[in-house]
């Protein structure tokens, strides 16, 4: 088939590859990898307007069906070939000069809550008052060490960070 667009709606197309190229820059996301897998047989631009076409499609099925969108993640395509997966990256790593020998894992979730478990301090002591709940808000931030400005109130005035990229041109009184 040809690579060639149709024409159609500026606009609509402008905005769409403005969401591809964000949807590019999102880490561990399923678009992201679409757009990886597309740029390394067509390129970068080709790859932003397959990816535009493909959000494009998602969100008509979402208003079609009217569900909700349900990401896959990120390592999508490696899960749905996983022994092509394992053994394009052994060949990688024999190239590289590696000898590999490969064990399954059996229950890798038990090992991960067991390195977290080590790594965690142990539990701070509760005070009864504390654990009463009269004042729930000074024993989280006593014991858990959250940031002062994850608590503020949400009156305070949001702290504006300055913006990146060239100046919007409708902003200049002209």
């Amino acid at each position: 088939m040809s690579g060639r667009t149709r024409k159609a709606n500026r606009y609509v197309r402008r905005a769409m590859c403005q969401a591809a190229w964000a949807a590019v820059h999102t880490r561990n996301t399923y678009l992201s990898a679409f757009y990886r897998r597309m740029q390394v047989r067509k390129g970068p631009q080709k790859a932003v307007m397959a990816l535009a076409h493909h959000i494009i499609l998602i969100v008509y099925n979402i208003l079609k069906r009217g569900e909700e969108y349900v990401e896959v993640g990120g390592d999508f395509y490696d899960r749905q070939n996983k022994s092509k997966t394992v053994s394009r990256m052994v060949s990688r790593l024999t190239k590289l000069g590696y000898q590999v020998t490969l064990t399954p894992v059996e229950n890798q979730e038990v090992e991960i809550e067991k390195q977290v478990l080590a790594e965690q301090p142990a539990e701070p002591a509760v005070s009864e008052e504390s654990a009463g709940g009269t004042d729930l808000a000074a024993f989280v931030k006593e014991n858990i060490q959250i940031p002062d400005s994850a608590t503020s109130s949400s009156s305070d005035v949001p702290v504006q960070r300055p913006k990146r990229g060239r100046p919007c041109k409708c902003s200049r009184g002209s």
